[in-house]
């Protein structure tokens, strides 16, 4: 693996281009490095959806944590100090197998979703909301807050329990109860996955600013928003199954993301199976199963069950965590080397780069946030032994200048980061974030409110690491359409803190 390349011929004609314009990075051992673990909680089992989330309003992200042994709320009273406030904020005795967080009247308070049940804030304290009707919290494997028809009103989907999708929409400005729409969406019939069991993912496969879905379940189902608001099955030509090996059980590996993996703007999605990693490029409107060319992407543990992608090591490429659902089990961290070629951390670096236990211990949920403000994500991670974990994310740390660097390091030293915070807010759930130099040409991409994975719900923020620190213009287009852009002065090795809100004069469509 040092400095060999062993995958797509396109991709090594992109290095050699970027080569030519000393512009390349391939990086030959990985840097990810994570100090130990910080025990947060522990839970008499294991433990399902995990969230980071500014509950009250103070500028820090809190944590949260489910499972069917109850739910607790951790507010960061101090500087990375985390007190238990579960039952001040009125959450006591809840149960859920999931926990996802938007604003649902964009009021600047941050609601939750706890399996099927609308916990609305009001003013610090949560109360359960009738605007779900009775049916919601059952059977649900996994659901979330999605704006489902582009109104920027974060809207409800339920995964159940061999009873498929179901969909509610948020009515918007008016209040109310939300709207059964499962079958006005096309979520009812059999070629979106009606009666399966499977974890379900949310993104924009073909760019069009609408929210996609991919049900992990049977074969896989891609379902395609229509401009008229419904959801399309778009036949899946790569060879998937969601099916484990133990007991032929649905519903327990395909939790994945969809995300820019085979270039840094492309459309990809992540996809674990029991046994291996599946990687599906967005060509054209072709599916492409890009793993083959990943180099030690075909490595994989067993028992695998969600795929978290994010750049853990901040250098612009979006890499794959993989937990796995034994309470032993080992996970997995590939590190993407860029050109659609990736490695596995633990051959390398040993335990060094993760602490030892959230490594070798089965994890349910994981989500990432800027918990600490210093331009990385760190990871909170739900663990099958009960534990909730919170890594802190030291890569930056050892960016300092360095007298004879190799040019790996001398690259990250440069590596400048661009840090957006969205408030709790219309349209935030979805938004797209995009990176462009001042040619136009696009960097980098990010969507906000996609890592859904096993129930779990990440910051809604961004961190996008421009490893060539310039001029760029960043680019906010909210789930409704809604679009605002800013120019930024990147400085080597510098953390860019932009703030851009929501114009107040935007309009947006009505809710379909």
């Amino acid at each position: 693996m040092w400095g060999t390349f062993n995958g797509d011929a396109g991709q090594l004609a992109r290095m050699m281009a970027d080569s030519r314009r000393k512009q390349a990075f391939f990086p030959s051992v990985p840097f990810t490095r994570f100090p130990p673990e910080r025990i947060i909680g522990i839970w008499e089992g294991p433990l399902r959806g995990v969230a980071f989330a500014d509950l009250d309003g103070d500028g820090k992200l809190d944590l949260i944590a489910t499972s069917e042994l109850g739910c607790r709320v951790y507010l960061q009273t101090g500087a990375l100090e985390f007190t238990d406030r579960t039952e001040p904020l009125g959450l006591s005795g809840l149960k859920a197998r999931s926990i996802s967080v938007a604003s649902v009247d964009g009021n600047g308070r941050e609601d939750l979703l706890l399996g099927g049940r609308l916990l609305v804030n009001n003013n610090g304290r949560f109360t359960e909301s009738d605007r779900l009707p009775v049916e919601a919290p059952k059977a649900v494997k996994i659901s979330a807050f999605i704006d489902l028809n582009a109104d920027g009103w974060p809207d409800v989907l339920v995964s159940r329990e061999a009873g498929g999708l179901a969909a509610w929409l948020n009515p918007g400005a008016k209040g109310g109860p939300f709207i059964e729409a499962t079958a006005r969406l096309g979520l009812d019939k059999p070629q979106a996955g009606a009666g399966k069991t499977g974890f379900v993912i949310p993104g924009d496969w073909n760019g069009d600013g609408r929210t996609d879905l991919f049900y992990a379940a049977d074969k896989g189902y891609l379902l395609i928003q229509n401009p008229k608001g419904g959801f399309e099955p778009e036949k899946v030509t790569v060879d998937l199954s969601f099916r484990v090996s133990e007991n032929d059980d649905p519903g327990l590996t395909g939790a994945g993301c969809f995300a820019p993996l085979w270039t840094e703007t492309s459309t990809d999605l992540a996809l674990p199976g029991d046994t291996g990693l599946t990687l599906i490029n967005n060509r054209d409107g072709k599916q492409v199963d890009v793993a083959g060319a990943g180099n030690e992407v075909h490595l994989s543990r067993s028992g695998q069950l969600a795929t978290l992608v994010e750049d853990l090591n901040m250098d612009g490429y979006m890499d794959l965590f993989t937990m796995t659902r034994g309470k032993q089990s080992r996970n997995i961290l590939h590190t993407n080397r860029g050109y659609g070629s990736y490695m596995v951390d633990d051959l390398y670096n040993k335990d060094e780069f993760f602490p030892a236990e959230s490594y070798n211990t089965g994890q349910w949920g994981a989500a990432v946030g800027d918990v600490n403000g210093d331009g990385a994500v760190d990871l909170l991670l739900g663990g099958m032994d009960g534990k909730l974990r919170l890594l802190l994310n030291d890569t930056l740390s050892t960016r300092a200048p360095k007298e004879n660097a190799l040019y790996r390091d001398q690259v990250l030293s440069q590596t400048a980061i661009v840090a957006l915070d969205l408030p709790p807010e219309r349209g935030v759930v979805g938004a797209r974030v995009e990176v462009a130099g001042t040619d136009g040409k696009l960097i980098a991409w990010r969507r906000i409110g996609d890592a859904v994975l096993t129930g779990c719900s990440g910051a809604h923020q961004t961190r996008i690491a421009i490893r060539q620190p310039q001029t760029v213009k960043v680019t906010i287009r909210w789930s409704d359409g809604v679009t605002a852009a800013k120019d930024i002065i990147l400085e080597p090795g510098k953390v860019a803190k932009v703030s851009m809100p929501r114009p107040a004069s935007a309009t947006a469509p009505s809710p379909k």
